[in-house]
């Protein structure tokens, strides 16, 4: 409590007194019981800015926001009494290092819990960002760095994230097992025990469900179950194992064995036979959750034509910190698709992200977006026009949305030539979709006048040379995979370094029909001035 406290001087001193251009504003904060759990209430008087916080993880989210209405003209929409929108705004971080916590049970931690001195950074932007409650990833199959001593850390440090008001969450997935088997029954109570018992002051878990392996239905007598009966015996028999002890998040993932209006009504259906308290979590598409460009799941025509709410919160999986489609690090803000996802869930959402950015990042802006629309009900255009005039400094992304929407289209047909075969798709169609997309990322490079050295580019113009880069070299990848080539493709620029691909060869001797392109699986910090910049600023903790 300290700590807060200690924080709380600080800003108090820091607001104390703000100038709105005409005359300063005084601010005065205080805690009170009398409001709605999570709300505040602003009201100027007699040139005092007198906020009233229901907890502490509210007046810090208010004093933020607050500072921002003053300084940008947006102060009206702040003011009155102010309560979030959804109870769960929880944000999903896949950190880079691993926290194991036992037999086959690791997560994904921040390299920042051996830093002390990042651990009120992390939960400050966890919280100004708009969210109450961080989820740790799991692991399953990558390996990385293991940290020495790393509970003891990541006790001290949930310690100070407990101090601010976030709650906490842990995923968890276990080696896939029938429901219905005796392995699974173990697999349950020893996972759980040994969260319950290492772990002891989490909020709750978020348990994957196993349905999309091939062991889930391969028990003795599973032929007579059905996969909606073995997922809710799946939640049932990890609910008996919690016995209360921690809240219960259920996610469902995406299962290509149902067809649409089944996977909608397995839902609607799991919701009416969990336990109160559990909640149930599912990607909002047709596909996994890291995919953006896929047609929306069936649940939300279904709950469109359901009279009765659902018996249990339903939160969608959105991939605002655009996995496999930059990290980031690319101008790629799918403000449409946030509208629906993120504007259409009446209990919360789960917003994942790779990493914790700084702020003025186009990666900030993603998630600050995200972040308000579980806090009020709007548009997404309208919160990023609140963002570009608080924080994005000259990025000026309200100014930008045509490039937005065009970058957008750019990468949704390099995600379709990807998802398309050869058979499916003549090479001739394909070579003139391709010579399409280049010709409209030339036209980009132009307007954004990348023809000169990149030390000359400003904030933005970074972002979109670096972008192209990669775009260019994701399509040559595309071309060469089928066989199909077009005369100078890339030259120039299209050599030079990138987050996301390279040449096998150097720049110097271009790219030969024989050359290669490679993607990378992780992001590259570069060499050049302001890519360094942009990488190391969005990954600011990872």
């Amino acid at each position: 409590m300290s700590n807060f406290k200690t924080l709380r001087n600080n800003s108090y001193q820091e607001y104390s007194s703000r100038s709105t251009g005409t005359k300063a504003v005084r601010f005065q904060f205080n805690l009170s019981k009398n409001l709605v759990h999570g709300a505040y209430s602003a009201q100027f008087e007699r040139g005092t800015l007198d906020v009233l916080s229901a907890d502490q993880l509210t007046e810090t989210y208010a004093k933020k926001l607050l500072r921002a209405g003053l300084d940008n003209g947006f102060i009206s929409e702040c003011i009155g009494e102010c309560r979030p929108r959804t109870k769960q705004r929880i944000l999903s971080f896949e950190g880079k290092g691993r926290l194991d916590l036992g037999k086959d049970l690791s997560i994904s931690v921040p390299f920042c819990i051996h830093d002390p001195e990042k651990y009120e950074a992390f939960a400050s932007r966890v919280v100004e960002l708009g969210y109450n409650s961080v989820l740790f990833s799991s692991f399953s199959q990558i390996k990385p760095e293991v940290f020495e001593g790393g509970l003891e850390a990541f006790l001290s440090f949930s310690k100070v994230l407990e101090t601010f008001g976030i709650r906490i969450y842990l995923e968890v997935k276990t080696q896939p097992f029938c429901p219905l088997s005796s392995e699974f029954e173990t697999s349950v109570s020893e996972t759980i025990y040994q969260i319950l018992s290492g772990l002891p002051s989490i909020s709750g878990i978020m348990w994957t469900s196993s349905i999309a392996h091939t062991a889930f239905t391969s028990g003795e007598g599973s032929r007579d179950w059905t996969y909606e009966d073995l997922l809710i015996k799946e939640a049932l028999c990890v609910e008996e194992a919690l016995k209360g002890n921690k809240e219960l998040i259920f996610y469902v993932p995406h299962f290509s064995g149902w067809r649409a209006q089944d996977a909608a009504q397995a839902l609607l259906d799991l919701s009416n036979e969990v336990g109160i308290g559990t909640q149930i979590a599912f990607s909002p598409l047709s596909a996994k959750a890291t995919e953006v460009f896929a047609s929306p799941h069936s649940l939300w025509t279904a709950l469109r034509k359901c009279r009765l709410e659902p018996m249990t919160p339903l939160l969608p999986i959105v991939n605002v910190g655009a996995l496999s489609f930059g990290e980031g690090l690319w101008p790629f803000l799918p403000l449409d698709k946030w509208d629906m996802y993120l504007g259409g869930s009446q209990e919360g959402a789960i917003v994942h992200t790779a990493s914790i950015p700084e702020e003025g990042t186009i990666l900030d802006a993603s998630l600050w977006v995200a972040g308000r629309h579980l806090w009020k009900t709007g548009k997404s255009v309208d919160f990023l026009e609140f963002w570009a005039r608080s924080y994005g400094g000259d990025l000026h992304l309200n100014e930008k949305k045509s490039t937005l929407t065009l970058v957008e289209e750019i990468l949704r047909t390099c995600s379709l030539f990807y998802a398309e075969t050869s058979e499916e798709e003549s090479k001739e169609t394909l070579r003139a979709e391709v010579e399409w997309t280049l010709a409209v990322l030339d036209g980009l490079r132009v307007r954004h006048r990348l023809i000169g050295p990149s030390d000359e580019d400003c904030l933005f113009q970074a972002y979109m040379r670096y972008f192209i880069r990669d775009a260019k070299r994701i399509l040559f990848h595309v071309l060469k995979e089928r066989q199909i080539t077009i005369p100078s493709m890339l030259n120039g620029d299209d050599l030079q370094e990138s987050f996301w691909s390279e040449t096998e060869q150097g720049p110097s001797r271009g790219l030969s029909g024989g050359a290669k392109v490679l993607l990378r699986s992780t992001p590259y910090k570069g060499k050049e001035a302001m890519q360094e910049q942009i990488y190391s600023s969005t990954r600011w903790i990872v």
